[in-house]
């Protein structure tokens, strides 16, 4: 499900039992709210000063059970930084909001163990 209006985005995903989607960035504000089951987050921090391209060196800041009810807030250019994983053996249920279409957005996948970036752009309603 997906609705798009002028300034936000809305998306309903459904993250299977071992779904996950590598550390990235969002380049927009986003709330991420868990509806069934729960989804384990990973949180970065960005210690680099963003110069060097495809180049970032990340720091875990926690990593975080979101159970149903629970809210993830996202705010860049500090704390969008994040990984996304169903470790559970049930499906994940998730609404998005974000503050822009994330459907072809550029933005950074990160590989926080070799510290290099990639830019990559969301296939249309794949907007995690």
């Amino acid at each position: 499900m997906l609705h798009r209006a002028p300034g936000f985005n809305i998306t309903a995903i459904v993250w299977g039992p071992g779904d996950m989607a590598k550390a990235h960035n969002h380049d927009t504000w986003g709330l991420i709210g868990v509806f069934e089951n729960e989804i384990q987050e990973t949180r970065f921090r960005r210690l680099d000063d963003r110069s060097k391209p495809g180049y970032a060196e990340l720091q875990v800041k926690g990593v975080l059970k979101n159970r149903a009810g629970m809210v993830s807030c996202l705010t860049p250019p500090d704390d969008d930084i994040h990984e996304m994983e169903n470790v559970t053996d049930w499906d994940t249920v998730e609404i998005h909001v974000y503050g822009r279409d994330l459907a072809g957005l550029q933005r950074l996948h990160f590989d926080p163990a070799k510290k290099t970036t990639a830019f990559f752009a969301s296939p249309k309603y794949d907007n995690c």
